[in-house]
């Protein structure tokens, strides 16, 4: 099988990260020398293995090997890697990053298992990179083409199940498919304006979306679901932030915003609204009323300063009153250099 036919057997399982304009490997890297000072609490050999990664090439990673692995190969390493970190779980439960990286080479001592700061981080060379949470471990692997083969496997509760492996264009959005749980990966400030939840039934890529069913009550704060990629800090003036999502909805009463929040090191700081694609002029955010399948949303943030932290807001209500339903799915964030 040709290399076009490997990409399509496994992108069967759609990514969260197709079809946006992606960040390049050295681009989720920066600041990760802050993010070196929170790990280092854990034991000696993985913060060593945290150090050497960070040192070398970041996010990036350059490694010893920096052949592209083949997509049949990387994904079969990735679902055996998968199975050896099933063996090693209790009650269902993953070890933590540091911990479970280390289990996995005393397991497989023929490869190497990288743990990472968080998932999008990419790792080095011919390594195998992990990043777990109590029910969910994350496990990438360079591809060809600056692509990454990456397989999620959650081991319990209603999202219990393998997603991937899947060949990606990284992105600095994690769980933007909300395949995995929701709440491990994206924060929710819950209010009686509307409810959230996972939704499994309706999906436009991989297996659910995020679902938002206004209450039709008003409130004293809005309903929020938002991500802070990390990374992020000290990028300069015109740095340039595309948001693309797909959304749709059901007898919703007004538009459902959806916006992105730069801040700035003086403190200030831009909202940026998504709009439907195509549609100079239109109404931000998700429209009123009902859709005709999934709308295709974007936006774009130009940084006027340098940027202290971004926020993504997948949801954002409002206080005013919202009857109806909406659906986000296949959320991605690609950064562009001044």
């Amino acid at each position: 099988m040709n290399a076009r036919g490997q990409l399509e057997r496994l992108t069967r399982v759609s990514s969260p990260m197709s079809g946006a304009k992606w960040l390049s490997r050295d681009d989720v890297g920066h600041g990760l020398e802050q993010l070196q000072t929170r790990w280092r609490t854990v034991s000696r050999v993985g913060i060593g293995a945290i150090a050497v990664a960070l040192a070398m090439c970041g996010v990036a990673g350059c490694g010893g090997d920096r052949r592209p692995h083949s997509v049949e190969s990387a994904g079969a390493d990735l679902r055996s890697a998968a199975d050896i970190a099933d063996h090693l779980s209790t009650g269902g439960r993953y070890p933590f990053s540091t911990s479970l990286a280390n289990e996995l080479h005393a397991s497989d001592p023929s490869t190497v298992y990288e743990p990472l700061v968080f998932p999008a981080q990419i790792p080095s060379g011919s390594a195998i990179g992990v990043y777990a949470t109590a029910s969910t471990v994350w496990l990438s692997k360079r591809g060809p083409a600056g692509l990454v083969i990456e397989l999620r496997r959650v081991s319990r509760g209603a999202a219990k199940g393998t997603y991937g492996p899947a060949a990606i264009t990284p992105s600095a959005i994690v769980n933007g498919d909300f395949a995995t749980p929701v709440s491990e990966t994206w924060s929710i400030q819950a209010a009686g304006i509307a409810q959230v939840r996972r939704d499994s039934h309706v999906f436009a890529k991989t297996s659910a979306s995020l679902r938002v069913d206004g209450t039709g009550r008003p409130g004293r704060r809005p309903t929020i679901v938002y991500q802070i990629p990390p990374g992020l800090a000290s990028r300069a003036a015109g740095s340039v932030y595309t948001v693309d999502l797909l959304a749709r909805s059901r007898r919703l009463s007004r538009p459902l915003s959806v916006e992105t929040k730069i801040e700035y090191g003086d403190g200030s700081y831009d909202f940026f609204l998504a709009r439907p694609q195509g549609g100079k002029g239109s109404q931000a955010g998700i429209p009123a009323g009902s859709s005709d399948g999934w709308i295709p949303l974007e936006s774009r943030a130009v940084a006027r300063k340098r940027v202290t932290r971004l926020i993504f807001y997948a949801v954002d209500t409002g206080l005013a009153p919202l009857r109806g339903s909406a659906w986000i799915d296949d959320v991605t964030l690609g950064i562009a250099k001044p």
